[in-house]
């Protein structure tokens, strides 16, 4: 182009957002365990990705962070 930019082939944030809004669609009236079967279900079939899904950690214990009844909380106190 002229001004020196160049048109995006790709917009990774919007594709993100596009399937981000797609889940939620699927699974907003789910119940807890609804979601938890929904996500399991969505394992790939690909035999190196599907080993990647089955050594994934959960997020919820990056931090440090204490998920307790009273919200997050640091473990560090």
């Amino acid at each position: 182009m002229a001004d020196g930019t160049r048109q995006k082939s790709f917009d990774c944030v919007q594709w993100t957002r596009k399937v981000r809004d797609q889940m939620y669609e699927e699974t907003k009236h789910m119940s807890l365990e609804e979601r938890l079967d929904w996500r399991r279900s969505q394992r790939p079939t690909d035999p190196v990705l599907a080993r990647m899904w089955d050594n994934a950690k959960p997020p919820h214990s990056a931090h440090g962070l204490d998920h307790g009844k009273d919200g997050i909380v640091g473990t560090s106190r």
